[in-house]
């Protein structure tokens, strides 16, 4: 799917231009790209197919099968923006997916299912009441990346923009407002929504890259603000 073939390229791409903890978190070969935590694959994307531990795929959590046939990425865009910040990008925190369904619980019941070894369902305190934010991660290492789950109510008009979508999200040492500019540069226009923390600042933006029949690929750029190991130890939750 070119959606598919779209987040490898980015992934792929992003495994090339970025440092160590980038490179060590991503494996990229002809015909897929994973993305590791430790020796354990979380997320893998094939052609065909979204994985979770290479076993469970996601990939009709956030295909519409009557979404119309339009591709508004520009892969040269993204590209740009990507090296004018390579040698700010400290790592891959994660890739997730977001989609609309009736039950959170029932829903998130499912995913504890597919947990092994080190890893847990984890719940951050979402900023809106309309959706709720997972992650699957193991939090021994904070470095590591996760796996985030946004769950949204369904046929929430606010929401339309943003779902379903697939995200990549990385840590910088930018600042909001670096960010913004490089962004206006490649992209013409700034962040689509970002997350501030009182008297911390903004710590991260969000921007919709493009739109593949109707599924978004959004990357998240974790500012100077962010601390990862803080957000990783104080403020993911085990969900229960």
């Amino acid at each position: 799917m070119d959606l598919n073939r779209n987040i490898i390229e980015i992934l792929g791409y992003l495994q090339r231009i970025g440092g160590m903890e980038t490179r060590d978190s991503l494996k990229i070969d002809e015909s897929s790209a994973c993305v590791v935590s430790g020796k354990d694959i979380l997320v893998r994307v094939r052609d065909d197919s979204i994985s979770l531990f290479d076993r469970y795929d996601l990939q009709d959590k956030i295909v519409l099968a009557d979404a119309p046939a339009e591709n508004t990425l520009c892969m040269n865009e993204v590209k740009s923006f990507l090296d004018g910040i390579s040698s700010s990008i400290v790592r891959l925190n994660h890739v997730g997916i977001s989609y609309s369904c009736k039950n959170y619980r029932a829903e998130t019941r499912t995913y504890a299912g597919m947990l092994h070894s080190k890893f847990k369902l984890l719940q951050e305190e979402s900023d809106s009441e309309n959706s709720k934010w997972y992650f699957i991660g193991d939090l021994t290492n904070w470095r590591s990346p996760i796996f985030e789950l946004i769950l949204n109510k369904p046929n929430h008009h606010s929401l339309d923009r943003w779902v379903p979508h697939f995200q990549i999200d990385v840590d910088t040492t930018l600042d909001f407002g670096e960010l913004e500019r490089r962004l206006k540069s490649d992209f013409g226009t700034g962040f689509d929504w970002s997350l501030e923390v009182p008297e911390v600042g903004i710590v991260l933006g969000m921007k919709i890259l493009g739109m593949i029949n109707g599924t978004k690929i959004c990357l998240g750029t974790g500012t100077a603000n962010k601390n990862t190991e803080y957000h990783r130890e104080n403020l993911l939750k085990e969900y229960c």
